[in-house]
């Protein structure tokens, strides 16, 4: 209530008669449900951080090919040759030996 300038804050929070009843409550309920919120948020917290270190970033030589190569390795050569010579990476500027590195990393060869 505002009279004359004068601010008055009367907020009672007194937890004494949630308290008074004895059928409904001991005396350090209230102690006892911080600790244990305390507890249940520091292991949440704890649980998310060890899930977020888990998240890496995609790194390309991670990922894992269902593809293996099981024909001659000559067959293979002749694809990147003819994938090469169509200039079929980076717009043509990918050189041989990446694109021989990066199929046999893919095909596990």
């Amino acid at each position: 209530m505002d009279i004359r300038g004068k601010l008055e804050f009367d907020i009672n929070l007194n937890d004494y008669y949630v308290n008074a009843d004895a059928q409904f409550t001991t005396s350090h309920d209230y102690i006892l449900s911080r600790i244990l919120a305390a507890e249940m948020l520091s292991y949440y917290l704890e649980s998310r951080i060890e899930e977020i270190k888990d998240i890496k970033p995609r790194d390309e030589r991670s990922v894992v090919s269902r593809l293996f190569w099981t024909e001659n390795k000559n067959f293979l050569g002749e694809l990147i040759y003819a994938l090469y010579g169509v200039n079929a990476f980076n717009q043509g500027k990918a050189d041989f030996k990446l694109i021989a590195d990066e199929l046999e990393r893919l095909f596990q060869y």
